[in-house]
């Protein structure tokens, strides 16, 4: 893995490199290779205007712009895949929800992307096993994704009301 170096220790080694030390003397005391001397050398040379090339600055941006493009992309794949697998129903049944979800996740893409596509919950637990209930309570099982009309409601016991129930 590629060693990172602070910014500042970058700069000074960059100006020891342009003030005309030989690579091989900084290499040598400072312990960086050479290979990336050369290569800091000549971005700072391109930043400052000296040659041709793309200045950090814009390859920063160029850098977010692809990694923008990408997400776009597996959005894109994911839309098309959901699209593929909802087929021409306008309005489509919980059960038949969970059946696509499950189909995008078969298809590689993430469990909390294939809930948001289906209008399902994000994933709360990989089991689908339930969840151990305390005494003189109820709740229901767990799946994978769930819509929020089916989140487990634990009962209190105590008086009505919105604060009777809490979701577990």
């Amino acid at each position: 893995m590629p060693r990172i170096y602070p910014a500042s220790v970058r700069r000074q080694i960059v100006a020891r490199l342009r003030s005309g030390e030989s690579v091989a003397d900084v290499a040598a005391e400072t312990g960086v290779c050479q290979a990336t001397l050369f290569r800091w050398k000549r971005q700072a040379l391109v930043d400052a205007g000296v040659i041709e090339g793309v200045p950090s600055v814009e390859a920063d941006e160029l850098a977010a712009a692809h990694k923008r493009i990408a997400a776009l992309e597996a959005e894109l794949a994911l839309t098309r895949d959901a699209c593929e697998l909802f087929n021409t129903e306008a309005v489509v049944p919980p059960k038949r929800r969970r059946a696509i979800t499950e189909g995008l996740i078969a298809r590689g893409h993430s469990a909390r992307s294939a809930c948001r596509i289906t209008g399902r919950a994000s994933p709360t637990r990989q089991s689908t096993s339930p969840p151990t209930a305390t005494p003189g309570t109820t709740s229901s099982p767990w799946a994978t994704c769930r819509h929020r009309s089916s989140w487990p409601v634990t009962t209190t016991g105590q008086g009505s009301g919105p604060t009777a129930l809490r979701h577990s």
